[in-house]
C-alpha cells in the first residue's frame, strides 16, 4: 500500500472490536485491497490527504466480479466527494489562516475489515476516519454482508427464518451488554439510551463475526464520542436453529 493508504490501516480505531469479534477464518476466498489515495495541495502548502483501501475478491465467478465492481465503483465515488466537497473546504481552512502557518491538512482515510468469510457467506465493514482540523474528528462505519452464490446483500432479516422473533431476541442482548457498559463507564452512555438503542438497530448496520451477529452504533446515537462506535456481540448459538445460510 501507498504510505497514505498504510496512515488509514494504522489511524482507524479497532478498539471497539473485542477479541471475541475478531475473524478467526480459514478463508475460502482471498480478499485484499484496491486503494485510490491522493495528496491535494492549494498554493503551494498540502491542504487534504485521502487513503481509500477497499475490498477486492480474488475473483473466479461473476458474481465475485460483480461485488468487486460495485466497491470500486463506491470507492471512486467516494473520492469523487471528496475532490468535491472537502477539498473546498480545506481549501477555505487554509486561506482563513494568514500564510498558511499553522495549518494542518484535512486527513480522510477508509479501510475495510473482512470479519466473517465461510460457506456461502462473506461479511465486512469499512470504517472512515475524518480529521477535519478545525472542524473536529469523526469515525463512520458502514458493513455488508453478502450471500455468495448470489450476489445478494443479506440484510439483518434475510438471515433468519420467516416467522422467528430475532428482533426481541438481539434487543434483549444488546440491552444487558449496554448496562453492563454504562456501569463501568459511567456518562458515557446517554441518559434516555434505553429508549434510544431499539430504535437505531438498522437492519443494515451489522456483520458476521466466527460466533454470531455483531450490531452496531454510530458515534453520537446512544453515548458520547468517548464510546466510539458502540458494538456488541450477540452469539449464533441464542437463536436455536432459526438461521440460514449454515450460520452456527
Amino acid at each position: 500500500y501507498s504510505s497514505v493508504c498504510q496512515r488509514a490501516l494504522l489511524r482507524l480505531p479497532r478498539s471497539d472490536i473485542p477479541a471475541c469479534m475478531e475473524s478467526k477464518q480459514v478463508y475460502q476466498r482471498e480478499v485484499n485491497g484496491g486503494e485510490l489515495s491522493g495528496t491535494l495541495s492549494y498554493m503551494g502548502p498540502e491542504v487534504l490527504r485521502y487513503g481509500i483501501i477497499y475490498p477486492r475478491i480474488k475473483e473466479t465467478t461473476a458474481v465475485e466480479q460483480r461485488i468487486n465492481r460495485y466497491h470500486q465503483n463506491q470507492a471512486k465515488s467516494f473520492e469523487r466527494l471528496i475532490k468535491n466537497q472537502y477539498l473546498p473546504a480545506a481549501r477555505e481552512q487554509c486561506k482563513a489562516m494568514a500564510g498558511h502557518e499553522g495549518f494542518m491538512p484535512f486527513e480522510i482515510m477508509a479501510s475495510h475489515q473482512v470479519m466473517y468469510n465461510s460457506g456461502q457467506v462473506l461479511s465486512m465493514f469499512t470504517d472512515t476516519y475524518f480529521q477535519l482540523r478545525h472542524q473536529g474528528t469523526r469515525l463512520a462505519r458502514s458493513s455488508r454482508t453478502y450471500d455468495m452464490k448470489t450476489g445478494r446483500v443479506l440484510l439483518l432479516p434475510q438471515l433468519f427464518s420467516r416467522g422467528n422473533l430475532f428482533r426481541q431476541s438481539i434487543a434483549g442482548t444488546v440491552q444487558a451488554e449496554i448496562e453492563k457498559e454504562a456501569e463501568k463507564h459511567v456518562g458515557v452512555y446517554f441518559s434516555d439510551w434505553p429508549q434510544l438503542f431499539p430504535r437505531a438497530i438498522r437492519d443494515s448496520s451489522y456483520y458476521l463475526a466466527d460466533d454470531g451477529i455483531v450490531i452496531y452504533y454510530q458515534e453520537n446515537v446512544i453515548a458520547s464520542k468517548n464510546a466510539g462506535l458502540p458494538s456488541f456481540l450477540v452469539p449464533f448459538s441464542q437463536f436455536d436453529g432459526q438461521l440460514q445460510f449454515g450460520l452456527q
